[in-house]
């Protein structure tokens, strides 16, 4: 039996029902075929992040680690494929800290890639009718931190753990009050993510060669 770690955010700022974390709480609800799934809500918090997926990571040593966060204003499911050594120091996260720096780690890599190749499972998306694309960006609020950082430690413990970050639209509870902002339905995050998780643990697949992906090169602009 195959081991996935799935992990959602709670609520910051104008996000008052984070979707990320009804997603973890529903599909911990619901057993996965042939998977031990091990779940985790992060609050919106630095100091958190920083150092809960080494320590995940190391208890459960998981075969896949799917990573849930919300892009409000986004109507596509984003395959994020690199976490960035960058962060927003102007940007307070719900604890009122902020990253000191406009990096996230001053001797870390630009970048960090996932070890999967993504074309196949947007492909497989937009096949059942979901909008899907892969991204570049996941941003440089607390989504790519913990990204980068789970990417980071899955790098430096030398593990064959698969990992993904997945942006979320807006459902219908999200934002309080309303707003303009593209609404994918509740019980259709949940079954898109379930399919991802899935795809993942069984899928046949391609992956990067890690020699080919130096970590210490450049990021792409």
């Amino acid at each position: 039996m195959k081991r996935a770690l799935l992990t959602g955010f709670g609520p910051f700022g104008t996000v008052t029902d984070n979707p990320s974390q009804r997603i973890v709480e529903a599909l911990n609800q619901t057993p996965i075929e042939r998977c031990q799934l091990i779940t985790e809500v992060f609050p919106v918090s630095y100091h958190h992040v920083r150092g809960a997926f080494p320590a995940l990571l190391a208890e459960y040593s998981p075969d896949v680690v799917l990573m849930l966060g919300v892009a409000v204003g986004e109507s596509r499911f984003r395959l994020e494929q690199m976490g960035h050594n960058r962060a927003d120091p102007c940007a307070s996260d719900c604890e009122g800290r902020r990253w000191k720096t406009s990096v996230i780690d001053l001797a870390g890599a630009d970048f960090y890639l996932t070890g999967l190749v993504l074309a196949p499972l947007r492909d497989a998306l937009r096949e059942r009718g979901i909008a899907a694309c892969i991204s570049d960006s996941p941003g440089s609020y607390l989504c790519n931190f913990a990204y980068y950082h789970a990417l980071q430690a899955i790098a430096n413990m030398r593990m064959t753990t698969e990992c993904l970050f997945l942006h979320l639209p807006a459902d219908e509870r999200t934002v309080s009050g309303s707003g303009d902002h593209p609404i994918v339905p509740f019980h259709q995050q949940v079954e898109t993510t379930r399919f991802v998780l899935q795809w993942m643990l069984t899928a046949q697949r391609d992956r990067f060669q890690k020699e080919d992906f130096p970590h210490n090169a450049p990021a792409p602009r």
